[in-house]
Order: C-alpha cells, then sequence, then structure tokens
C-alpha cells in the first residue's frame, strides 16, 4: 500500500514539473511513432509523444479499429490527436521527429507550422 502512495506523489510532483517546463517553453522538439498491437491488421495503434531534451513522454493517444478501420493510416490519426493534446497543454512545439511517414510530414509542416525530421532508429 505504500508503493501506491509514493507513486502518486511521485506522479504529482512530474505532473508539476511538466507544468513548469510548458510554462517556460524549455521543450520544443519531440519525437512521435506508431505501436501497433499486432503486425497485421492491428485492433490497436498508439502514438507517444516524447519531449527530444528529456525523453519523458508528455502525450499519448491510442486509437482503436472501431473508431478507425485502417491501421495503415492509424499513425496521423493519433499523431493528429496527441499533438493537439500537447499543444493545448501549452507546450511550444518547434520540431517533430518521427519515421518517414508522408502524412505526418504534410501535417508537421503545413498545420503545426514545424519543422520536420526524421528519427534515427528506422
Amino acid at each position: 500500500f505504500s508503493n501506491i502512495r509514493s507513486n502518486k506523489h511521485e506522479s504529482l510532483q512530474i505532473g508539476v514539473l511538466f507544468q513548469r517546463v510548458w510554462k517556460n517553453s524549455l521543450i520544443t522538439w519531440v519525437m512521435t511513432d506508431a505501436r501497433h498491437d499486432s503486425t497485421s491488421n492491428a485492433y490497436h495503434t498508439t502514438v507517444p509523444c516524447v519531449t527530444g531534451s528529456t525523453c519523458r513522454i508528455v502525450g499519448i493517444c491510442t486509437v482503436s479499429r472501431a473508431e478507425h478501420r485502417v491501421a495503415q493510416t492509424r499513425e496521423i490519426v493519433c499523431t493528429r490527436k496527441v499533438m493537439a493534446d500537447v499543444v493545448a497543454r501549452g507546450l511550444n512545439v518547434t520540431e517533430v521527429a518521427h519515421d518517414y511517414q508522408p502524412q505526418v510530414t504534410q501535417f508537421v509542416t503545413k498545420e503545426l507550422h514545424a519543422t520536420n525530421s526524421y528519427d534515427t532508429w528506422h
């Protein structure tokens, strides 16, 4: 039971830290990448948003087949949602790194008006 209290306390501290970081706009670039729950015709797709400077998760979005039927195009759906959430919280995103996904590239450059970069792990 003490672990539960400890984890809640740590979560609150992390939340306060991110509020301070967002208010000061210290974090400006993020990384995103889609993960599917299976290799073929996935039911769920998840896109986390990680800061480039601190490697902390600042947003995450999961979309199911019920919400968007085509697994191959769920990455852009998730990316739009997670970035909207992160920006709405006050994070000043100036650059987004992701795998080579033309739809995400278009979104980053045309709608977010941010610098587009490709990740190094693909």
